[in-house]
This record gives C-alpha cells, sequence and structure tokens, in this order.
C-alpha cells in the first residue's frame, strides 16, 4: 500500500469513532525439554528420523486437503482451484505464486488438470523454502499505516478500497467485500472506517485457529497475502 496518491487518507474530519480497544493475543506454545547429546554419530540417526517424520506429516497434510478439492475422486484438481488448496492449508500465495505453480504442475496432456504426483513434492519442496509464507503483525502493521501517517488507527472505507484496488497485487471486487464484512466498522455519522490495530488481531487470531483446528479461512489469508505486498 505504498502508492503516494493514498498517504495521508486516514478519516480527518471530526467524527464520533467508536471507541474500539484492541488487544493483541499472544499465543503461547509449549514444548518438551530435550536434554541436548553430543555431536557424535549417534545423535545423527534421531535427527534424521525428526526429519523425516516431519516431512511425512507435511506430505499427509497436502495430500488431504489436495484430496478434499479432488471432485472426481481420481486424484487430480482443477488448475483453478491451486489457490484454494494453499490457502486451506493457511498459505498466501500471490497471483504470480500461483502462476509459477501452474506451469510446474499442470497436466500437458490434459490441460486445466493437476495431479496430486505432481503437486505434492512441488509444493512440499516449495513450503520448506518458506514460499507462501503469510505477512507478520508487524508487516500488517507497517502497511496500513502508511496509509494513516496521523496515526489515527483509523483509515477510511474508500481510501483502503482505493489502495486495495489500485496498488501492487488488486483486490477483486468480491475479495474487498469479504474483507470489509471483517474489518469494517461504522461511525455515529454513517461512514465506514477500519480501526486496523483490531482487525490484525482478528487476521492473527483466525489464522491460529485454522493452524490449530483446521478451519479453513480464504478471506484472511487472501488478505494477509496481498495487503502485506503493500508495504
Amino acid at each position: 500500500m505504498s502508492g503516494d496518491g493514498h498517504r495521508g487518507c486516514s478519516p480527518t474530519d471530526a467524527v464520533a469513532v467508536p471507541t474500539v480497544t484492541t488487544t493483541t493475543t499472544t499465543v503461547v506454545t509449549s514444548s518438551s525439554s530435550v536434554k541436548p547429546t553430543s555431536s557424535g554419530a549417534g545423535s545423527q540417526p534421531a535427527a534424521a528420523a525428526g526429519l523425516s517424520s516431519a516431512s511425512a506429516c507435511t506430505a499427509a497434510a497436502i495430500a488431504d486437503a489436495f484430496d478434499i478439492f479432488d471432485h472426481s475422486g481420481n486424484r487430480t484438481i482443477d488448475v483453478r482451484e491451486l489457490g484454494t488448496v494453499l490457502r486451506y492449508l493457511g498459505y498466501v500465495p500471490s497471483q504470480a505464486d500461483l502462476r509459477e505453480l501452474a506451469v510446474n504442475v499442470e497436466d500437458h496432456e490434459a490441460t486445466g488438470t493437476v495431479h496430486l504426483a505432481a503437486f505434492l513434492p512441488y509444493v512440499e519442496n516449495a513450503i520448506s523454502e518458506y514460499k507462501y509464507q503469510p505477512a507478520s503483525a508487524s508487516e500488517l502493521l507497517s502497511a496500513f499505516r502508511a496509509l494513516d501517517p496521523d496515526r489515527t488507527g483509523m483509515i477510511s472505507r474508500e481510501c483502503i478500497e482505493s489502495a486495495l484496488k489500485h496498488d501492487g497485487e488488486p483486490f477483486e471486487d468480491e475479495e474487498l467485500e469479504e474483507m470489509m464484512s471483517v474489518a469494517a466498522v461504522e461511525t455515529a455519522t454513517g461512514s465506514m472506517v477500519i480501526p486496523y490495530e483490531l482487525y490484525i488481531n482478528k487476521i492473527l487470531v483466525t489464522k491460529w485457529d485454522t493452524e490449530q483446528y483446521g478451519n479453513s479461512t480464504t478471506t484472511i489469508t487472501t488478505t494477509n497475502a496481498k495487503t502485506s505486498n503493500r508495504k
């Protein structure tokens, strides 16, 4: 959201904006203590086993997500579902990522079809290289603050829509409506604004719920990817 034409477009008129208390949710995960071992050969099989186990879990998760969108039951999906599968897994590919993915995994003999056998190794490797990762809270905050130089904590709906339609990777109208249904609040005068710190918290909490409980949230991951690209 770095276009100069959009800087400083946060609400400046004196309106009664509802008080919004933003609460940052900190998710703490516990891990078992592991005693350090010597760096000798004896520790290598355990390390290799750990890596193998993690890889197997990743592959299983990818295959399970793929199967959900395999409507024919023959381990294939429509190439247009590539983004849907990745977002179901909690990743945030850009349109450029999806075009590259399609080039590499689409069946050239059956145009428009992607086989699991091609999809799985490519995506597993991409994930191991940390591709398709969502933006952090600080990256999202930086992107929104580019539109709020006065640090009011609020950005008008019109400003957000203009930035997201014309800067960087554009939002579709449907994506904008889905985002606004979660992000926008109405002021006392009837105008719509986005209290963006609260919205960022919603994104992060929903992402955590998705990772922990398997709830698919396409709107959240799409917004995360496209918004963070506008820092």
